[in-house]
């Protein structure tokens, strides 16, 4: 009884919710402290009064000095507590006025020193040698991003190839009709286009891997081994027939 006890008030040691450590400038904040997706936080009237207030005043200030705050995080009371940074975030709107980012706080999952590690400084990870590309290979790289460069490209123009389809299956349903052939995927590289600047990727492949490097090249199929002719099978069993297992 006396160690179940113990054990419940080591589990509660630690009270659910945040606790203000301090603050910091946002500058401090580098995108290799964040363990995992952030959190949004929000007031709310319901659970706790006078949060929203509360909530705004330290909105308005945090954005003002440009500082985030640092706190002390228990989720559950059988949750570890766990070091997070809380930052203002701005409310966004488009040009028609509807709302692209609603205004609130970030809370960020910050890591312990034994969670930031340098694998470049470890040589049984890197290697002892440290290759450099040369000018040649940097200015090949530099003619292969200008050759295929998307200037005009933005993700949301390009179409779900899977949701389209399945609206082309319900529409033929619908009118009683057979389903149309498969829709034109966009996801997919642009052969012909790649095609005709087969002239900057070959330079960089020769300026990387060295001339006449081609990797499109295909090993050839190993030779299947050929069946034992019968007299060759009867020869294997007379061997193993000779055999003494009993010595």
């Amino acid at each position: 009884m006396h160690n179940m006890l113990c054990h419940s008030k080591l589990n509660s040691a630690f009270l659910e919710g945040l606790r203000l450590l301090g603050f910091k400038p946002c500058s401090l904040l580098k995108h290799y402290h964040q363990l995992r997706s952030p959190t949004f936080l929000y007031p709310d009237e319901r659970s706790m009064a006078g949060s929203t207030q509360t909530f705004i005043a330290f909105h308005a200030a945090m954005l003002a000095k440009e500082k985030m705050a640092v706190c002390s995080f228990v989720r559950t009371q059988a949750s570890e507590p766990r070091l997070v940074a809380v930052i203002p975030q701005v409310e966004e709107v488009d040009d028609f006025g509807v709302q692209v980012t609603p205004p609130g706080m970030n809370l960020v999952y910050l890591p312990y020193s034994d969670d930031v590690r340098q694998p470049e400084a470890d040589t049984t990870f890197t290697g002892l040698a440290h290759p450099r590309a040369d000018e040649a290979q940097i200015e090949a790289a530099e003619r292969l991003m200008a050759a295929l460069s998307l200037p005009e490209f933005a993700s949301s123009n390009i179409p779900n190839p899977t949701l389209q389809r399945h609206y082309q299956v319900l529409e033929a349903y619908a009118l009683n009709e057979p389903p149309p052939e498969l829709v034109n995927d966009e996801t997919q590289p642009d052969t012909h286009g790649m095609k005709k600047q087969m002239g900057a990727i070959i330079s960089f492949r020769d300026a990387i891997y060295g001339e006449g490097n081609d990797d499109d090249v295909k090993a050839k199929p190993a030779a299947s081994k050929k069946r034992k002719s019968a007299e060759e099978e009867e020869e294997v069993k007379q061997q193993a027939a000779a055999i003494d297992y009993k010595v």
